[in-house]
C-alpha cells in the first residue's frame, strides 16, 4: 500500500533529506494556499526537490478559511498551482469550528469554481467525524475523500469513497527532523 507524506510551511525546516524521504514513502501532498492571499513559501522548495526522486508523487492542497469568499480562495489555489506537474488529485482542506454547519455550503463554492478553472474537482480533506456531521450523503457521494483518522482502523463512512488515509499525525521518517502527518493510499 502507498505510504504518502503531507507537510506544509511548519514543516519547512525539518525537511533535511528528500531522496531518504522518497526511499520511504511513495509521495507527498505539500499546502499550497490558505484564504485568498497564503502562499505557503515552502511550496516550490518541497515541489523542486521532490520531483528530483524518481517515482515519487506529488500533490498540493488548499486550506479553506471563513474570513475571504470561497470561490477567491479556489482562484488563489488555481493561480498557485496552475504551472506545477501534480501527480495527485489536487486536495481542498476543510475543517474545525468556523464553519459552523456550513461546510458544505462552503465547500460546494469552492468546488464549483475550480472545476469552472481546471475541469477537475478537487478531493476533500477532513476528519472522519468532520465528514459524517458536515457534509450530506449525496455531498459525500458525490467527492473522492482524504480522511483522518487516528484510532486503529478506518471506520466506514456511509457514502465516502475514501482516497487517503491520514493514520497518524505523529509519524517518523527518515530524512525529515519531527514529527509528520502519514497517510495511506485507499483506492486510486
Amino acid at each position: 500500500m502507498k505510504k504518502i507524506i503531507d507537510i506544509s510551511n511548519n514543516n519547512g525546516d525539518k525537511i533535511l533529506c528528500w531522496s531518504k524521504i522518497a526511499k520511504c514513502c511513495d509521495g507527498a501532498i505539500f499546502k499550497a494556499t490558505e484564504g485568498t492571499t497564503f502562499k505557503d513559501k515552502y511550496l516550490n522548495i518541497f515541489y523542486d526537490e521532490a520531483k528530483k526522486q524518481e517515482g515519487f508523487e506529488v500533490g498540493v492542497y488548499h486550506f479553506l478559511r471563513t474570513t475571504t469568499p470561497a470561490r477567491s480562495q479556489a482562484i488563489n489555489f488555481y493561480e498557485t498551482i496552475k504551472e506545477l506537474d501534480i501527480d495527485i488529485i489536487p486536495v481542498l482542506d476543510i475543517e474545525g469550528q468556523e464553519f459552523e454547519g456550513q461546510a458544505e455550503k462552503w465547500a460546494n463554492e469552492f468546488i464549483d469554481e475550480f472545476i469552472n478553472l481546471t475541469g477537475l474537482r478537487p478531493m476533500i480533506y477532513t476528519n472522519r467525524y468532520f465528514c459524517e456531521s458536515e457534509f450530506s450523503l449525496k455531498f459525500r457521494q458525490e467527492n473522492l475523500w482524504w480522511l483522518a483518522e487516528y484510532n486503529p482502523g478506518l471506520k466506514n463512512v456511509a457514502g465516502a469513497d475514501v482516497g487517503l488515509w491520514q493514520y497518524t499525525e505523529n509519524g517518523l521518517i527518515v530524512g525529515i527532523s519531527g514529527k509528520v502527518d502519514i497517510n495511506k493510499v485507499i483506492s486510486n
